[in-house]
């Protein structure tokens, strides 16, 4: 089960760091629980993926766009992810595109399979 599907559960928690800056509270224990919504081209070979966060990160963003933390890795349980960007669910697609995003973090993540 290495790729995701529109309406994926998933979770998101600190990667590198134990104090991820796109975590408001900084618990370094908490995962963050969402549901794949969309898929973006990127510039590269594989997709980005925008995830409705169940609860707003940083401030009112409640979505996240990831991208895959290497060429030709896939999106495994308890793997390393980049979070390109936070944005809001409500701004739709156009606003999601790398060219349109206003809150970057370009932070490690860990993606956890639900």
């Amino acid at each position: 089960m290495a790729e995701l599907a529109i309406g994926d559960r998933i979770a998101l928690s600190g990667g590198y760091d134990a104090y991820p800056s796109w975590d408001p509270q900084c618990r370094p224990d908490k995962k963050w629980p969402g549901t794949v919504i969309a898929f973006l081209e990127s510039g590269r070979a594989d997709h980005d993926v925008v995830v409705k966060m169940d609860e707003p990160m940083a401030g009112d963003f409640d979505a996240a766009v990831l991208a895959r933390r290497h060429v030709g890795t896939s999106w495994r349980d308890d793997d390393l992810v980049v979070m390109v960007a936070l944005t809001r669910e409500a701004d739709g697609p156009e606003a999601w595109s790398r060219s349109r995003l206003t809150h970057y973090v370009e932070a490690c993540a860990t993606l956890h399979r639900a």
